[in-house]
């Protein structure tokens, strides 16, 4: 029960963020048989629909909190993607898949990873570190 509400926290917090980066809510936490999406949301500047993973790290012991998305996962993602556009979007409607990587501030904040790369940015918020990644996913 802990790990829900905690991952429910995290979303909201993210959810947040996103929105005050002009990101509006469609929906939260779409399942369906294929897999989940934590947050769609909807880019108004650029028209696009946002799927975003959001995930948490205590510590950089394991790697970052970007770096759990595995190719399973990704493979999940999209699958649970595409469920989602055949269902809710036209053919026209841009998307994209971001991935938000979330530690708290007193985690050690150097980057162990090296320097943050193209469509990668690292923002302080709400005493949380935020890494996020744009076009996390692309298509194969």
């Amino acid at each position: 029960m802990q790990t829900i509400t905690l991952g429910s926290t995290i979303e909201s917090l993210v959810c947040d963020f996103l929105e005050s980066h002009h990101l509006r809510l469609v929906c939260n936490n779409y399942r369906c048989r294929l897999g989940e999406i934590d947050l769609v949301m909807f880019d108004e500047r650029s028209e696009t629909l946002v799927f975003i993973e959001v995930r948490f790290r205590s510590s950089f012991s394991y790697g970052g909190a970007t770096q759990s998305v595995d190719w399973k996962k990704q493979r999940k993602l999209r699958r649970a993607v595409l469920h989602y556009l055949q269902k809710n979007a036209t053919a026209k409607q841009k998307a994209r898949i971001d991935v938000i990587g979330v530690s708290t501030m007193d985690t050690d904040t150097s980057n162990p990873f090296g320097p943050l790369s193209f469509g990668v940015s690292k923002h302080e918020y709400r005493e949380h570190l935020l890494i996020w990644t744009r076009n996390a996913i692309e298509e194969q």
